[in-house]
């Protein structure tokens, strides 16, 4: 922690450097005060009075911006290793060396896009169309009745109990066409 009252100019450059810095990683005034030793009142007086300046905070931001960008490409778009554990206890191979398998999190884009990175948003358009009982094509189809799945984001056993689903609701459908009572399972 900084001592308080007056400091010299080399100090106050060294300080504006290193919280200039923070924020660039983190975006947070107040942490940075903290992590920097000085008050948030004096970074507002610092700002008030020019001594940091409106693009020296946008270079800040859009610095962390570029981190929250790599971070997302990291974790989502590249895959993340994770190390791979059962019952507590860490996989090996038959060397004994660990196991890792690589994670992506696509939803991270989907989460983060929409409050600070447009360019990754999602599309809100979806196109559905579905057939009626008679075979006539349905496209317009309320969005409360619309099940929109990302498939990338499905292991092939969940994609076979989808598909399962799917057959299960078109043979009961088709008993009902016919007249049939079909018990809800």
């Amino acid at each position: 922690m900084r001592k308080r009252g007056p400091m010299s100019e080399s100090d106050r450059a060294t300080i504006k450097e290193a919280l200039l810095d923070d924020l660039a990683q983190y975006n947070n005034v107040s942490g940075a005060c903290k992590r920097t030793g000085i008050d948030t009142s004096t970074f507002y007086a610092w700002r008030a009075d020019g001594f940091i300046s409106q693009d020296e905070l946008e270079s800040a931001y859009n610095a962390f911006l570029d981190l929250i960008r790599n971070e997302i490409a990291e974790r989502s778009l590249h895959g993340m290793e994770k190390l791979l554990v059962s019952q507590g206890r860490v996989i090996k191979d038959d060397n004994g060396k660990p196991l890792y398998q690589k994670f992506k999190d696509t939803r991270l884009l989907e989460r983060v896009a929409d409050k600070v990175l447009p360019e990754f948003q999602v599309s809100e358009k979806v196109d559905i169309t579905t057939h009626d009982a008679d075979g006539g094509v349905i496209d317009e189809v309320p969005k409360r009745y619309a099940i929109v799945i990302d498939v990338r984001d499905l292991t092939d056993e969940e994609i076979m109990i989808l598909r399962k689903i799917g057959q299960d609701i078109e043979y009961r459908q088709k008993l009902l066409t016919n007249g049939h009572v079909v018990d809800a399972p």
